[in-house]
């Protein structure tokens, strides 16, 4: 006998209901997975399951079988002795392709190394990432005290030399997409855009102590081919290092260091102050 399925196989939403009410829940996962790493990478440390769990505000069961789940595929990773876990080697694959694989990366590695045997210091390269900007390469240096430029976390290109050599060469339009969530009075404002004058001017931003006290940094800007400032070449120390003479040769050497970047992205050595970006001021 023939069916019409139509007929006797009423329609029914049950297999679609669980789909979508599925749905969340493997979304749920993710963004739990996502929050114990995130709580891993934060931590510098081992942490035990209990640990991690407060941190993240889940049960310890949930964060037990998340770990178990993400050591698996070797995300995560767990000391023998101890029973407690830190990140695993597997994530250096995930972001291999992100980090080093990327145009300016690959570019930019040769004057970075140049810059850091130059200085002695940490320097590193700042891509924008919307209205942030990310540490994407660090060269770490041989002092014994030391400040680290942590790759791959957010952070705001107002603060900062690394940021703010960025942001001073931006449009007007997107630099105030990038400050409009920024809580400042108009007496901070005013001094910011006095500061990203100056750094237009002398083609490099120079910062003590914004972001890591204690700590002085001075970078310059990496332009594309059509004049546009997508990063920056950055240079990290203790302040106390930095004193007039390291302040000005650094200042050359970053300003050296990401030109030569940006010639071979195309840009035009035209000179930092006279790009084809429009002018910014903050009013």
């Amino acid at each position: 006998m023939d069916y019409n399925y139509r007929t006797y196989v009423p329609y029914s939403r049950t297999l679609e209901n669980l789909l979508v009410s599925s749905m969340p829940q493997y979304i749920q996962s993710i963004e739990r997975a996502a929050r114990v790493l995130r709580v891993l990478s934060e931590g510098g440390k081992l942490m035990g399951v209990t640990e991690v769990a407060n941190k993240v505000n889940l049960g310890k069961s949930t964060v037990h079988r998340i770990l178990a789940s993400l050591s698996k595929e070797a995300l995560v990773r767990v000391d023998s002795t101890s029973r407690k876990y830190t990140l695993g080697y597997g994530l250096l694959q995930l972001t291999d392709g992100l980090l080093c694989g990327s145009e300016i990366s690959i570019t930019a590695l040769p004057y970075l190394r140049n810059l850091h045997q130059e200085t002695g210091e940490t320097v590193s390269l700042n891509v924008r990432e919307g209205i942030h900007r990310v540490v994407i390469e660090r060269l770490d240096t041989s002092h014994e005290i030391r400040y680290v430029a942590e790759i791959g976390r957010p952070l705001p290109l107002h603060v900062g030399a690394g940021g703010k050599a960025i942001l001073a060469f931006m449009e007007e339009a997107e630099v105030f997409s990038a400050l409009k969530t920024v809580k400042m009075s108009k007496k901070q404002f005013r001094c910011l855009n006095k500061e990203l004058e100056d750094i237009r001017t002398m083609g490099s931003a120079y910062t003590l102590g914004e972001r890591l006290p204690g700590a002085g940094s001075i970078s310059a800007p990496i332009f594309t081919h059509d004049g546009m400032a997508i990063a920056s070449v950055n240079v990290l120390c203790l302040e106390s290092r930095l004193k007039a003479r390291a302040v000005r040769d650094f200042r050359q050497l970053v300003q050296v260091t990401a030109m030569g970047i940006s010639q071979e992205l195309g840009w035009q050595a035209v000179g930092i102050s006279s790009t084809k970006r429009e002018r910014t001021s903050i009013q």
